[in-house]
């Protein structure tokens, strides 16, 4: 996809009607139209499905988030779309009406929509969670890369059941969806994690749902090595389970790893096989399933392992919560440093190993936390991990909304909504990406409680993070004049610059971005 000056993220179907009789419906976004600007200035057009009665016309404004910048649709309106001309970077709602010839207003529909700025180099780290399922279903393979693009993603982590490669004994196949993702994944030039793991059904010997015995073992190995084989030279990370939390670690999930990681390794020895399938979420949280593996001689056996340190329902990335062995504090930079430590050889014979976090995230309903509170979470998360140097994988949970359950947790963890339409976090993780990029960390700090400032790059090409956990007044000296300072806040608009001899400023949950050239 072709850098953009910015890009326009809207829904990909979302449909409103009045009732199910033949009143008028209402779609904005759509599948046969452009989604994307291609630059600043260029019309907008979000098109109308509907059979609108005769003399209709369409209505609405589009406001940025923040600001309440209003941006009115061109004239003229007409019963089959509206058309904007958006020149600032933004997240923006659209409130659009169907208008009948008497002013009555005949449907209304809301939408969300994320103009990002350009990406030109993508954050190594930035990962996301995507089921290809999803994409099976809706045929909507297009629509989902196109995001996945314009976030900045480079990476995505997605299932690969042992029982979709082996439904019969011996006999093995790869799903096509799985074909068509990971050909996509190249044409986009993004890396797939795939898990392996979940029991088959062509074997019934399992011990609360994960293989313990020689035969299962060697199954399971034999099974991945297909795969693996198959996807030579396109997919070089695979996972060995999803959260094995069931299996113990020692007696149980080791001994699985001492017979796939020598047989996948033979089939392709650049991979990297990844353990612990992110076991140690909770209190847990990315050590007490690793320590023990590794203290029995699992380093042989990895070529690094992962961790699912959620922080859900409303812990913060950067406090998180009360832990237990071995990590006194539940909370990401916490576990960032326990699990990069041991990871580290700690004598010249010993295997170096890489860590990995392969899922992370809160969810949107009234049980967790509001949109605008997830976006700052994961973008927060982006910086501490930048700031401790993570150079594998930081997987966000999950790309899209799994459903429209409004209890249920499950359905709420996406950055974009179960419509394609995105959320708050879309517009952060995106200008993270086209800010921080994979620039290298040369300073930080925390100037006031809880408060932090991080600064990426070189010498005089630098950007600058600050926020704090909760709103706090921050000092800092920063030398005037400050004619070269740009100051952004988390959706990418343009800031004014705080004068004084020192820069001081209401640090708050969402960072705000300094940017010197």
């Amino acid at each position: 996809m072709t850098t953009r000056a910015c890009n326009l993220v809207a829904t990909f179907v979302s449909v409103v009607a009045l009732c199910a009789t033949a009143e008028p419906s209402l779609t904005l976004g759509g599948k046969d139209v452009a989604l994307f600007s291609r630059g600043a200035g260029e019309k907008i057009v979000c098109p109308v499905v509907a059979d609108a009665p005769e003399g209709a016309v369409m209505d609405g404004v589009m406001t940025r988030f923040g600001d309440g910048l209003e941006v009115d649709a061109l004239k003229p309106l007409s019963s089959d779309a509206l058309r904007f001309d958006i020149k600032e970077v933004g997240y923006y709602t659209l409130v659009a009406r169907l208008v009948g010839t008497d002013g009555a207003i005949l449907v209304e529909a809301t939408n969300t929509y994320a103009v990002t700025p350009p990406i030109p180099e993508r954050p190594n780290e930035l990962g996301v969670c995507f089921h290809s399922s999803h994409c099976a279903r809706r045929d909507a393979w297009d629509i989902s890369f196109d995001l996945l693009d314009t976030a900045g993603f480079a990476r995505i982590r997605d299932d690969l059941s042992w029982g979709s490669v082996e439904r019969k004994k011996g006999e093995y196949g790869i799903p096509a969806r799985i074909d068509k993702t990971v050909a996509l994944c190249q044409e986009h030039g993004i890396k797939p994690l795939y898990i392996f793991g979940y029991p088959s059904p062509a074997y019934k010997d399992y011990k609360k749902g994960f293989p313990t015995n020689d035969i299962t073992r060697t199954a399971c190995a034999e099974a991945m090595a297909f795969a693996v084989g198959h996807f030579r030279g396109k997919v070089f990370d695979w996972e060995l389970w999803n959260e094995p939390n069931q299996a113990h670690p020692v007696n149980d999930y080791l001994p699985l790893a001492k017979v796939v990681y020598p047989r996948v390794k033979a089939v392709a020895p650049e991979i990297n096989l990844i353990t612990g399938g992110g076991s140690g979420a909770g209190g847990g949280v990315g050590g007490g399933y690793i320590v023990p593996v590794l203290n029995a001689g699992g380093r042989e056996f990895q070529d690094g392992w992962s961790a699912h340190p959620y922080m859900a329902p409303r812990n913060t990335p950067d406090l998180g919560y009360r832990g237990g062995p071995p990590l006194a504090r539940a909370s990401l930079p916490c576990c960032l440093e326990a699990n990069l430590k041991w990871g580290r050889a700690s004598n010249p014979g010993q295997k170096p190993l890489k860590f990995w976090i392969t899922e992370y995230g809160w969810f949107t309903n009234s049980k967790g936390v509001s949109e605008e509170l997830q976006a700052a979470y994961l973008a927060r998360a982006l910086l501490i991990c930048r700031r401790h140097g993570l150079d594998t994988g930081l997987f966000f949970y999950d790309f899209m909304d799994d459903g429209l359950a409004p209890e249920e947790k499950e359905h709420h963890f996406g950055i974009v909504r179960h419509d394609f339409s995105p959320k708050p976090s879309f517009q952060a993780i995106a200008v993270f990406a086209s800010l921080f990029a994979n620039k290298r960390t040369v300073a930080s700090c925390s100037p006031a409680k809880d408060a932090y400032v991080l600064t990426c790059g070189e010498k005089c090409a630098t950007v600058t993070a600050i926020w704090s956990v909760a709103p706090t007044k921050v000092e800092i000296d920063w030398p005037a004049p400050r004619e070269n300072l740009v100051m952004l806040d988390w959706q990418g608009r343009r800031l004014d610059v705080p004068s004084g001899e020192k820069l001081c400023l209401d640090a708050c949950e969402m960072p705000v971005y300094f940017i010197e050239k």
